[in-house]
């Protein structure tokens, strides 16, 4: 008899649609990160170009991915994508962004020693297509909505989550999966889908963590 693959600690979540060169390098970051129990799963949103031939090409056994039938959207494309997940925290990397390879190495241990966390997030930098540096846009930005945190642990954070929207939850966040009812988004949201993720992460009443390191591009 077969036996189930064991469960892994973090399902990285990788949503695409039509970016096949920025796809590569987002899986590349995703499987070079230096904490490695995680599985990968790739949702493609019926890209013109089928992404499933460079992605098996990888070999990283941990991969999985999916590819709708028609596109069903973005926020639909991202809750089907999560409700695939099976570890016990949920990471969304965007597939035009990019981790450094300590992202998960830091966000992760904080959940870990702390069950009432639920969102566990950090400070990211802006790149331009060719992956240069923006340094004014990524001062202003991290400035602007995060200025106000040191490292640490809050909570409630409704302010910092809904007010001024601090987690980044595509590409620069890791959610405790249970704590969030990825199938209560709306489906039908055209844009957005990041503040209500984090409107059911606030909602629950328990803490976050913040680290100031700019581990997301």
């Amino acid at each position: 008899m077969l036996m189930p693959p064991p469960q892994p600690l973090v399902s990285v979540v990788i949503p695409t649609f039509n970016r096949l060169q920025y796809l590569r390098a987002a899986l590349a970051s995703a499987i070079d990160q230096t904490f490695k129990d995680a599985e990968i799963i790739v949702q493609d949103n019926a890209s013109e170009i089928d992404p499933t031939p460079a992605v098996l090409a990888v070999g990283d056994p941990r991969i999985r991915i999916w590819r709708n039938a028609t596109n069903i959207g973005q926020t639909a494309n991202i809750a089907t994508a999560c409700a695939r997940a099976r570890g016990k925290y949920v990471a969304i990397l965007g597939d035009d962004d990019l981790w450094q390879p300590n992202f998960l190495e830091t966000l992760v241990p904080p959940l870990e020693s702390d069950p009432d966390i639920v969102v566990s997030f950090c400070a990211h930098d802006y790149i331009d297509f060719q992956g240069r540096l923006e340094a004014v846009r990524t001062e202003a930005v991290n400035q602007r909505f995060r200025n106000h945190l040191t490292e640490g642990v809050y909570g409630p954070f409704v302010e910092i989550a809904l007010v001024s929207r601090s987690i980044c939850a595509v590409s620069a966040a890791v959610y405790r999966r249970d704590a969030i009812d990825w199938l209560a988004i709306p489906m039908n949201l055209e844009y957005g889908c990041d503040n209500y993720i984090n409107y059911l992460a606030a909602r629950t009443g328990k803490r976050c963590f913040y680290h100031p390191a700019r581990l997301a591009q």
